[in-house]
């Protein structure tokens, strides 16, 4: 996959932050659903996605180290688009699937300056035990005698496991913000694995694992949500040409906006008061049906509750999927 000229999103006047999506093993778009979900934040925030291709030199060659140079690599070509000035601070927010969700833990752990937020589809931690788990112990020395491996139709080297077993932890640490989402059904890369994660970060608040009932490429999750969100990313487009043209009809638009960012700004003060809401009524003081909690959105408290688990095949309210699927995740996460 080759890198695509990307616009920034989330700027302030002294950083610009860019999005980028490092792919899984083998060029894989399509573990944890990460490649649909990638194009699906390009239509929603309205701007390209950093795609680079970490397989270089080539996939024979493939090893983190690598990989992360690549990373290195696409950072310095944005500072030099991006960035008018050497007082304006860069930075990146990370999705990464399967491997690459451990890659871009990595290069966070590496680079903690240079990341906004990490948003990490089943990521592959714990990677070099993990090989030696897919292996024998006669298949690993076989590997090591010949120097490659047959992955997939195609040659891999030897120093692809010596680097991640030698230069590179089983569970980077990281310091930023970062969401991430495994399926319990996953059988590629174990949900233990965010599970240790999470634990060796149980004194960060901004670490969080949502689980949901689902396998390695979040088929059930990705697939309800992707389509429920086009047709509200139509409806948002759709408005937006309204009002243009109530705006050449002579109608203050700015004033409209206003209006509706202060009856925003009421309602969640009033949320705030009274979260629960009056006898009959919902925060803000919308009618609402009293009802029990439904199973999705019980959180388990495992480690300061940070682990919420989720099942998509109970969401039958639509709007619901938007905010318990892993997209309604990361947009949810990204506007923070």
């Amino acid at each position: 996959m080759a890198s695509s000229t990307t616009s920034a999103t989330l700027n302030s006047s002294s950083t610009q932050v860019f999005f980028t999506f490092l792919h899984g093993f083998t060029s894989d778009s399509s573990v944890g659903g990460g490649g649909k979900i990638a194009n699906f934040i390009a239509q929603m925030f309205k701007v390209d996605i950093e795609q680079p291709d970490l397989n270089q030199p080539s996939f024979n060659e493939f090893s983190v180290s690598n990989a992360l140079k690549v990373i290195d690599q696409l950072y310095v070509k944005k500072k030099k688009e991006l960035c008018s000035t050497s007082n304006t601070q860069l930075k990146m927010n990370l999705v990464g699937a399967s491997m690459g969700g451990y890659i871009a833990a990595r290069w966070a752990q590496l680079n903690p300056d240079k990341v906004n937020k990490l948003f990490l589809l089943c990521p592959a931690f714990n990677l070099a035990a993990r090989w030696q788990e897919f292996l024998t112990q006669e298949e690993m020395e076989k590997w090591r005698k010949s120097g490659k491996h047959s992955y997939d139709g195609r040659q891999l080297h030897y120093e692809f496991f010596e680097d991640a077993h030698k230069n590179h932890p089983l569970y980077p640490e990281v310091n930023c913000p970062t969401s991430i989402i495994h399926g319990t059904k996953d059988q590629i890369i174990p949900i233990v694995s965010s599970r240790k994660f999470l634990e060796l970060h149980k004194d960060k608040k901004n670490v969080v694992l949502h689980e949901v009932i689902d396998d390695h490429y979040l088929t059930q999750s990705v697939m309800q949500i992707i389509p429920v969100n086009s047709r509200r990313i139509a409806a948002a487009e759709a408005a937006e040409q309204r009002l243009q043209q109530m705006e050449t009809r002579g109608v203050d638009i700015e004033q409209l906006r206003r209006q509706q960012q202060k009856k925003v700004e009421m309602e969640r003060m009033e949320q705030k008061r009274n979260p629960l809401g009056a006898e009959g009524y919902g925060a803000g003081g919308l009618k609402c049906v009293s009802r029990p909690q439904w199973p999705y959105e019980l959180q388990i408290p495992v480690n300061s509750s940070k682990i919420h688990r989720i099942d998509p095949l109970r969401l039958s309210n639509r709007s619901l999927i938007y905010k318990h699927t892993p997209v309604g995740y990361i947009i949810n996460y990204i506007k923070i």
